[in-house]
């Protein structure tokens, strides 16, 4: 894990024997003034308290590595405190790695705690320039054999630091995975303006914690990100009670995170909460992962997202033990391939029972997920597992193409996706949405829960719409279409149709009113409750059947009305309640240029009462040479096609009406 830290015979120490605390002062060093070697500083020189300046960077440097290897006094409880001041304008940069922590600890019985605190403070800028090769480590692997009481923590505080640059690093590693089962915990506060360049983001535990607290802009160009993960390569690391956090650091204004791939265009692979391995015998305990970027603006572009993934290696997991990933997205954008909430996967025969994972996607502040290929959430492919995932969408949009559930080995998982009013489900651009039967929606809050989708695109909705607290309602936007394929639906909120076309091949009778309004249009054969026809909108060629119908009539000209198919129609829209009349003075039908001769259609049956009558009624687009009469039979509004009159009938009639006005007024002459 310390790729390119070994001392060499240059290497030069800090001693602080100088009269002062600058690094200009040959005397602070070993082997003088530090040039193109490493540098190390141990024990000597560092300070009691985290506010004592222990080195002053007062004119550039370029150095090798930088190596804070802090060792504890056999038997005591110790912090130490290296603050290492970069002053303004001067630039310390590190063509190396850069570590902080020892890695010779010796054995201690006792239970005890050592904290070695790195703080690079000042106004100037740290650059590190890696090589494809060296690694940023805070607290790295520890060669020697520890107790398991004894905790071992490391800090590197950069944020008051101007800027860190971190240039093609192999890894960036937070708390390395461990050959004993020490506490480890790690801790990580980038400075105002970052940019970091790494193959891989490893974030790690043992009954301790993990942080990388985000400045005030962050460039995160990195192949690989794990937050919470745990390395089943050699040496291997047990697990429990180990958490690992990715957040903005609080009191940050104005923060932006930038993700991408190494080489800063492609798309980063991001863990959140990877379990691997057994914990330690008889502890149970869980593995943790939480990404939280709700304290900034996001944007981002990631190939593969899994959180909460339980990846077992070759030892059975002990009874009660847990995985959980927690991925919260804030303000702007996250392009992704492909987002994994909860897997658990066949590694291994585990053969015991109790062992659960745990995974949440949290959408909020407005943010926009994207996700081009697919969501899945719950992919359960191990029988002893309990999976438990959920989605959370608060507040901003979610934009897919498949929204599915995965593998259901043994019937032990749960999927949940709740949706709070105010935000957006939408089809990735390009793409139709497809919802699959097992992912429910559940509406929180009594506002709108939008589907919008974009124009010659359909979005098929597969799974139950349910109704949670409130009396939330859904409105189809988009100039698209929106198909409502389930009978399951309880949500009892009103559906709103503003644009695009809402097919209902299932049942909404539980909404409490369809509204169609300007530029929407109602379609489908399925079950739907109170209709509201309002103008400009449009209920097509259907079979629906509906509790009641309220039509709002429409100019003459307006393009709102019913449109009928009449060569394709069988029983026309069913009503089980009343059809009402309701604003407006035409009640149009548009028959788009269909209607064969001599045959009696059934456009509206199944009323209880009406208090429209046959003139209320008018149609246009009836087939060439077809002409036609509405009439209201028992509970039905029929329609019957005849031939149009031709010209000579026409001109025939206007003739003999204007010979009988002639007759007329010269019978009126001779009286």
């Amino acid at each position: 894990m310390l790729c390119s830290l070994s001392l060499s015979q240059a290497d030069t120490i800090w001693t602080g024997a100088g009269a002062n605390k600058n690094w200009s002062t040959a005397e602070n060093w070993s082997a003088g003034l530090p040039g193109s070697q490493n540098v190390l500083f141990k024990n000597q020189g560092s300070a009691a308290t985290a506010a004592t300046v222990t080195s002053i960077v007062d004119e550039d440097y370029t150095i090798g590595s930088l190596i804070m290897d802090y060792e504890a006094p056999v038997g005591a409880n110790t912090t130490t405190y290296q603050n290492l001041q970069i002053n303004s304008g001067k630039v310390l940069t590190v063509n190396g790695g850069l570590s902080v922590g020892s890695t010779t600890e010796t054995a201690y019985t006792s239970n005890f705690n050592y904290i070695n605190y790195l703080t690079l403070g000042g106004s100037g800028a740290l650059i590190m320039n890696g090589g494809g090769t060296a690694n940023l480590t805070v607290l790295p692997t520890n060669t020697g054999t520890l107790q398991p009481r004894y905790r071992r923590a490391a800090v590197l505080d950069m944020q008051t630091l101007a800027s860190f640059t971190a240039n093609n690093l192999s890894e960036f590693v937070l708390g390395a995975d461990q050959n004993s089962s020490s506490s480890i915990t790690s801790q990580v506060n980038l400075a105002v303006n970052n940019t970091i360049q790494a193959s891989r983001l490893v974030m790690q535990g043992y009954f301790g914690q993990s942080y990388l607290q985000l400045g005030t802009t962050n460039k995160l160009y990195i192949d690989d990100i794990l937050i919470g993960q745990q390395d089943t390569t050699s040496p291997t690391q047990t697990w429990s009670g180990g958490a690992a956090t990715m957040r903005f650091r609080s009191g940050v204004t104005g923060a932006t995170v930038e993700i991408r791939a190494k080489d800063g265009v492609g798309a980063a692979n991001i863990v959140v909460g990877r379990s691997g391995l057994a914990p330690a015998a008889g502890a149970g305990g869980t593995g943790e992962g939480y990404l939280n970027l709700e304290g900034g603006t996001m944007d981002a572009k990631v190939n593969n997202f899994i959180i909460g993934l339980a990846d077992q290696g070759t030892t059975s997991l002990v009874s009660g033990a847990a995985v959980t990933g927690t991925a919260t997205l804030g303000a702007g954008l996250m392009e992704a391939a492909n987002v994994v909430v909860g897997r658990t996967t066949t590694g291994n025969t585990n053969t015991n029972n109790g062992v659960t994972a745990l995974a949440n996607l949290i959408i909020k502040n407005g943010g926009t997920l994207d996700v081009s290929e697919e969501l899945l959430i719950g992919d359960a492919q191990q029988s002893t597992l309990a999976l438990t995932s959920t989605v959370y969408l608060t507040s901003g949009t979610l934009k897919a193409s498949s929204i599915n559930t995965g593998a259901n080995a043994a019937n032990n998982k749960s999927v949940a996706f709740n949706w709070n009013s105010g935000t957006t489900i939408q089809n990735h651009a390009g793409s139709d949405l497809t919802i699959g039967a097992g992912v429910p929606l559940t509406l929180t809050g009594t506002g709108v829960h939008t589907f919008n989708i974009d124009s010659a695109k359909t979005g098929a909705v597969n799974s139950d719409i349910l109704s949670a607290a409130g009396v939330g309602g859904v409105t189809k936007t988009g100039l698209g279409k929106l198909k409502i394929n389930s009978t399951g639906n309880t949500y009892t909120g009103a559906t709103v149709v503003t644009a695009g076309t809402l097919e209902v091949d299932g049942s909404i009778v539980s909404s409490s009113v369809v509204t169609v309004n300007n530029g929407g249009t109602l379609i489908g054969t399925g079950d739907v409750s109170a209709i509201i026809l309002n103008e400009g909108g449009i209920i097509g060629d259907n079979s629906l059947t509906a509790t009641s119908f309220t039509w709002n009539g429409n100019l003459i000209s307006s393009v709102g009305q019913l449109q009928y198919d009449l060569n394709t129609l069988v029983e026309g829209l069913t009503l089980t309640g009343t059809l009402t009349k309701g604003t407006g003075t035409y009640f149009t039908f548009d028959f788009l240029g269909t209607g064969e001769l001599n045959m009696s259609y059934t456009l509206l049956n199944g009323w209880t009462s009406t208090n429209f009558d046959e003139a209320n009624f008018s149609y246009v687009n009836l087939g060439g040479g077809l002409s036609g009469t509405f009439t209201i039979v028992d509970n039905a509004l029929m329609f019957t096609t005849v031939p149009e009159p031709s010209v000579t009938t026409l001109c025939l009639v206007a003739f003999a009406f204007a010979t009988l006005i002639a007759r007329c007024r010269v019978s009126q002459q001779k009286i």
